[in-house]
């Protein structure tokens, strides 16, 4: 193959690569964008209707989107549910918690609901109700089922905690928090409910709970206690005597009259009587803390780590969108004053500057367009070339536009994805992920490249046009 030959095609083969990298970096931006007008709505929203917008200003926005692991859709849903009841989403405590539970893929809302309870009517304070809501986490997870198991039992108990806690004080709630919770890991996630009925009728704080108590042969003085053992033990006490008591009035055909008479009697249920027939489920493994759960998921899951970086990227550009959001507010309020007759007035005159202003734009761009033109002549890679070129030239010129009000938020953002990306990468199993995590930056600040692949395409371009084209002669049947 004759040199010029094979370098027409080098060039080709370097040309289309080139453009195919530079189109895929443009449908990439061009989705991260749109979903950015989207989430910067959802962002307004969120934050202004709460009374939070202090926490979207552009000084604030790094840090209340700092949770890293977790894409911005997860961290919104996160602020909603907790600004829902009033947590403060002004804690990284707090955001820690959620992220972990959103990592973990756990109930958030169940979360918020109960850090409410605990905050708002028990009294509890914030680091209490975080360390119960990791507690979940891990007692679940040494028990092997989901923590949104022991989220709802909590929440649905909140009557009972409400009652113990005005009867006996809150002490004992806490107490009875831990016991009902580790009473779950042992009985198992499938008889959460009859530990819950256990739980509440023995620690109801009336009456009826404590004649119970009595029959059952349990010191009720101890029914206010605070230690979470002793709950626990007192609960357990009673399963085992109702066992004792009731069940051996079971499996005659006289039962149905017996049995249904002692329950009554003893205030107990059909559902504590199968618990204690049924005896301890579960044995309790040994389990890593809820930090290092998260922390282990998040390394393993490669989308918790895209998310992340597309969060990133998507709130380094929201400052600017929140700039042209109070540009369109003034011109809006601007043309409906007056009922409309400024709006009117103003839609002429503007018709009038764009038409002068269109002339001397285009004369400018005259030339510019002619080369797109030259290119896109030239087939389907030079339309390509030519439509890299009006993109990046249009992009780049939103970014020039820009760049001012980005660059405090942007250099955060680097930092903190220099952080993720470095302790990735500290784990040489997931090195891989690190490399995908500095790609995935790379791609997603592209802006720059993009306008000047431009500039090389077109020059590569201008190069194989002027180089003339082989000519086959048919008669001598070579190339000239």
């Amino acid at each position: 193959m004759p040199d010029s030959e094979e370098k027409k095609q080098t060039f080709t083969q370097k040309l289309t690569k080139g453009l195919k990298k530079n189109a895929m970096a443009t449908v990439n931006l061009t989705a991260a964008v749109s979903q950015a007008f989207k989430q910067q709505g959802d962002i307004a929203k969120t934050f202004i209707s709460t009374g939070n917008r202090s926490a979207i200003s552009a000084n604030n926005l790094s840090n209340t989107f700092s949770t890293v692991g977790i894409s911005l859709t997860e961290t919104l849903a996160n602020f909603q549910a907790m600004t829902k009841v009033g947590i403060d989403i002004t804690s990284k405590g707090n955001r820690d918690l959620f992220a972990r539970y959103s990592i973990l893929g756990a109930d958030t809302r169940g979360l918020a609901k109960m850090m409410a309870l605990n905050e708002q009517t028990l009294g509890f304070s914030n680091a209490s109700s975080r360390a119960l809501g990791d507690s979940l986490i891990e007692t679940a997870a040494a028990n092997g089922f989901s923590s949104d198991v022991l989220v709802q039992a909590m929440n649905s108990l909140a009557q009972t905690f409400i009652r113990s806690s005005a009867v006996y004080g809150k002490g004992t709630t806490a107490a009875l928090r831990t016991a009902t919770e580790n009473l779950i890991g042992k009985y198992g996630a499938g008889n959460a409910d009859l530990v819950k009925e256990m739980t509440s009728k023995l620690f109801a704080g009336t009456a009826q709970s404590t004649k119970m108590a009595s029959m059952l042969g349990l010191d009720i003085s101890k029914l206010a206690t605070t230690d979470s053992a002793q709950a626990q033990s007192l609960i357990e006490q009673a399963i085992s005597a109702i066992g004792s008591r009731v069940g051996g009035a079971a499996g005659e055909g006289s039962s149905g009259f017996t049995v249904s008479k002692l329950l009554e009697a003893f205030g107990a249920t059909p559902g504590m009587l199968a618990l204690a027939n049924l005896g301890p489920v579960m044995g309790k493994a040994a389990v890593d803390s809820a930090e290092t759960l998260a922390e282990q998921t998040r390394q393993s899951n490669l989308q918790s780590s895209l998310t992340s970086i597309m969060k990133d990227f998507t709130i380094m550009i929201v400052p600017v969108l929140n700039i042209v959001a109070f540009g369109i507010s003034q011109i809006t309020a601007l043309l409906t004053f007056g009922n409309g007759v400024v709006g009117k007035m103003l839609v002429g005159a503007t018709s009038m500057l764009i038409l002068v202003k269109g002339i001397l734009l285009f004369s400018k761009l005259g030339a510019f367009f002619s080369r797109v033109g030259a290119i896109a002549s030239l087939g389907l890679p030079g339309q390509i070339a030519a439509a890299a070129l009006l993109t990046g030239a249009a992009v780049g010129g939103i970014i020039a536009g820009s760049t001012n009000q980005m660059e405090e938020t942007q250099n955060d953002i680097l930092t903190e994805q220099e952080k993720q990306t470095a302790a990735l990468m500290g784990n040489n199993s997931n090195k891989a992920l690190g490399d995908i995590a500095g790609q995935m930056l790379r791609a997603n600040l592209f802006q720059e490249q993009m306008l000047l692949t431009s500039q090389e395409h077109l020059e590569v371009t201008k190069e194989i046009k002027d180089t003339p084209a082989p000519v086959q002669d048919s008669d001598a049947g070579y190339v000239t």
